[in-house]
């Protein structure tokens, strides 16, 4: 089902031959045949605006671009919009009591938003719900995800604590990380790019 035998012909033959296409993969010919089909159907690609905030600034927090896919929180924050803008496809999700949306973070592969209540929910880009749970509340001062993993922590005067969740494996595990001095969110980086790597250790 994914051979280019069908698509490289036609492409060929819509550039006239004039593009060499033998090492082309076939997700770079679909895209391109796909943007071809919109030019000569007229179908646009519906782009999402996101509305500033009360004091006129656009909240950073509320929206991710990950490749071509835009995931964002519209007011009044109940409900997360995902939708490609190359292809036009979109989906939605929401709490399961339409709660306040707290946090999002966003890969090329997973979807993580977290509501008031504490709920985390984890989703593959293409809208696949594949985990639901609930984390203390002092759990989300980080609050990201990277390709298949999804991680939330939260830091107190002496030690930090993590969930991490992988996709893969479909399980969460918890960590402790002790240290003398106090800790400050300026060096939070040193502390969050291990946490991406556990799961293949």
């Amino acid at each position: 089902m994914r051979s280019t035998d069908i698509l490289k012909p036609a492409l060929r033959a819509w550039y006239d031959d004039a593009v060499d296409l033998e090492a082309v993969a076939y997700d770079d010919c679909l895209r391109e045949a796909q943007g071809i089909h919109r030019f000569r159907t007229g179908h646009h690609v519906d782009v999402v605006v996101t509305p500033p905030t009360s004091d006129g600034l656009f909240a950073a927090s509320r929206t991710a671009l990950v490749e071509d896919v835009l995931v964002e929180i519209p007011l009044p924050s109940r409900q997360l919009s995902v939708t490609n803008l190359r292809t036009g496809a979109s989906w939605k999700a929401h709490g399961e009591a339409r709660e306040k949306i707290s946090h999002l973070a966003a890969s090329k592969d997973l979807v993580a938003f977290c509501t008031t209540t504490n709920l985390c929910y984890v989703y593959t880009i293409s809208g696949e719900q594949q985990a639901k749970f609930r984390l203390p509340p002092n759990w989300f001062s980080v609050f990201t995800c990277r390709n298949r993993t999804v991680v939330c922590g939260g830091f107190l005067e002496h030690f930090a604590e993590f969930y991490i969740w992988d996709l893969d494996s479909q399980t969460g595990k918890s960590l402790r990380l002790d240290y003398d001095q106090p800790l400050f969110f300026p060096g939070i980086d040193q502390y969050v790019e291990p946490l991406f790597h556990l799961n293949s250790d």
